[in-house]
């Protein structure tokens, strides 16, 4: 018996488990890293992520790129996670203001990074030269 998934829209055998499919540990992200946790938890994180969110005029931006304005359930992305590269952690050209469903679309990958790092250019918030090749 087949199934659509609903992690990334594919067609799989119903016992199937999507790689697709968040990871959830007690109904909250699996950390691997102490550090991580420690860092969204923290002050530092939430005065930044609010001034992003600022920076963004309290849009999601890609949202904004297709013509829609959502002003509702906005959540700060890094563009580079946590996890891989946690010296960016509060650089402006790894942060992106999105909605939470495109916060779930970009941790899925179903928005690449390329597109949020063209999303940040085109409106202006970084520069070319600050984008590194991902």
């Amino acid at each position: 018996m087949l199934k659509s998934c609903k992690y990334c829209g594919k067609v799989h055998p119903y016992n199937y488990t999507c790689p697709m499919k968040p990871k959830r540990h007690n109904g909250k992200y699996d950390y691997t890293d102490r550090d991580v946790w420690k860092f969204r938890h923290s002050g530092l994180w939430k005065n930044k992520a609010e001034e992003i969110k600022e920076r963004d005029n309290w849009m999601c931006l890609c949202c904004l790129d297709k013509k829609i304005i959502t002003t509702k359930q906005l959540e700060v992305h890094h563009i580079r996670p946590l996890a891989e590269d946690m010296d960016s952690k509060l650089d402006d050209d790894n942060l992106i203001t999105l909605c939470r469903a495109c916060h779930e679309q970009a941790e899925k990958g179903l928005i690449t990074r390329q597109e949020l790092k063209d999303i940040l250019r085109r409106r202006g918030k970084i520069e070319a030269e600050n984008t590194p090749v991902i």
